[in-house]
């Protein structure tokens, strides 16, 4: 997910979510997107996709 403005234009960083596993899963994902999709714990952390392997910042 990618925060935009009405003409679609990116104005925010993107959110990797899932898995989505249930209904609940769901219900909670659109609650915070119509929530506008807050930092501030609603969205279980469990529903944020850890980052792919290669966005990963190697520190050796």
């Amino acid at each position: 997910m990618q925060p935009c403005a009405t003409d679609r234009r990116p104005t925010g960083p993107v959110v990797r979510l899932g898995p989505l596993v249930t209904e609940a899963d769901a219900g909670a994902v659109g609650a915070w997107l119509r929530a506008g999709m807050p930092d501030d714990g609603t969205l279980p952390v469990r529903l944020r996709a850890a980052p792919a392997p290669w966005q990963v910042t190697h520190l050796n």
